[in-house]
């Protein structure tokens, strides 16, 4: 069994400093980690945004590899639902008075 990682700075990261996610409940602790972070939001927005543009790159690829393709995919589909998470609570937390 995987230890919970309850600090930011433990969090698995890749080569090239982006946050590591496997999975919806790790897009929603790292939301937790983040939420009130404006800097880590929006760089979850431009991982994203990072991550589909290399997913067009492999599909204009004459052999396009369709393992990594999908791999892609997930990861850009993980950093948006982390940053939707992150929304989220910041509503829960701060809700907006209807009129």
């Amino acid at each position: 069994m995987r230890e919970t990682i309850t600090d930011l700075a433990n969090w698995p990261k890749s080569r090239n400093d982006h946050p590591i996610l496997k999975s919806s409940n790790e897009a929603l602790l790292y939301a937790q980690l983040v939420y009130d972070n404006l800097q880590q939001q929006q760089a979850l927005v431009t991982f994203r945004d990072e991550a589909y543009q290399m997913l067009r790159l492999e599909r204009q690829k004459k052999k396009p590899n369709p393992q990594r393709m999908m791999d892609l995919a997930v990861t850009a589909q993980l950093y948006r639902e982390c940053f939707m998470h992150t929304l989220r609570i910041l509503d829960e937390i701060n809700p907006t008075k209807g009129g």
